[in-house]
């Protein structure tokens, strides 16, 4: 099969073993360590053990046709060659001659990155882990909450308001992240990949949950940015005092007529299509 370098195994070496993958369904070692520490340890492992795999294989593959330092040391036995120069030895010769050394510390080191992958990844402790992901989760979606109303009452302020927005969107980032892992951790599912997600602008699922909170970013958002033009009403968010006139400015001039503002938490808002439904 096709190598790191894009070569099959020459003929007359031992097939190099392949490197094992990291399962997909684990989570980022980085983010699980940031929110829960030394749970994350079993995680490094996996990562550790099978960075060696690939380091042993990229070596041997280095070494082989095809591969950096066997086309280095054949291009330097040419030059010499040509040269009539006599090396003490062949780099070429010298080179092979370790090709079975690297290949068994290469399958060794495939198949033992293999095995930890399997033994450390049933040694996460996910209870645990989704503990302390939760008080992340919790603290950014406040933190998030707070930079909103924040922003909002003192949008007055441009400098300062947009800074509080920018703390948001900081918050926003941990939540999501913790979020991800806390859902790993207990099984849940999480959110959707963004690609497979429909287009909605704005997107309040990918807000926390809180109609207040969730109504007081979007404003504060439509205060910063007065140019933007939504594709619909938002349901199920809350509006704060005095953003009536800013959310109406935003949505298109065939749906402004059926806005209600005051009952868009029970009543979906539809823009009109051109096909007559609401």
């Amino acid at each position: 099969m096709p190598k790191r370098n894009g070569l099959p195994d020459p003929a007359g070496f031992l097939p190099g073993p392949a490197v094992p993958t990291r399962p997909r369904t684990l989570p980022d070692t980085a983010t699980v360590a940031a929110y829960a520490g030394d749970l994350a340890a079993p995680l490094a492992r996996i990562d550790d053990a099978i960075a060696a795999a690939d380091a042993a294989v990229a070596d041997l593959e280095a070494a082989r046709p095809g591969g950096r330092r066997y086309t280095d040391d054949l291009a330097a036995d040419v030059a010499d060659r040509v040269a009539d120069r006599t090396p003490k030895a062949v780099r070429l010769d010298k080179l092979l001659d370790g090709d079975r050394r690297r290949w068994v510390a290469a399958t060794i080191a495939c198949q033992a990155a293999a095995e930890i992958t399997r033994t450390a990844a049933a040694k996460l402790d996910r209870p645990a882990i989704a503990t302390a992901v939760r008080k992340v989760v919790d603290k950014a979606a406040a933190e998030w909450a707070n930079a909103a109303t924040a922003g909002w009452f003192g949008r007055a302020d441009k400098l300062a308001a947009w800074e509080h927005r920018r703390d948001g969107e900081d918050a926003l980032g941990t939540y999501w992240a913790a979020l991800a892992v806390w859902s790993w951790a207990t099984g849940t599912g999480g959110r959707a990949p963004e690609a497979t997600r429909p287009v909605r602008v704005p997107d309040v699922d990918g807000l926390p949950p809180g109609p207040s909170a969730r109504g007081t970013w979007l404003a504060l958002e439509l205060a910063l940015e007065p140019d933007s033009v939504w594709l619909h009403l938002p349901t199920g968010v809350v509006w704060p005092d005095g953003a009536e006139a800013t959310v109406l400015k935003a949505l298109p001039d065939s749906g402004r007529q059926f806005a209600d503002l005051a009952n868009h938490g029970a009543h979906p808002v539809a823009l009109d299509t051109g096909t007559g439904s609401r």
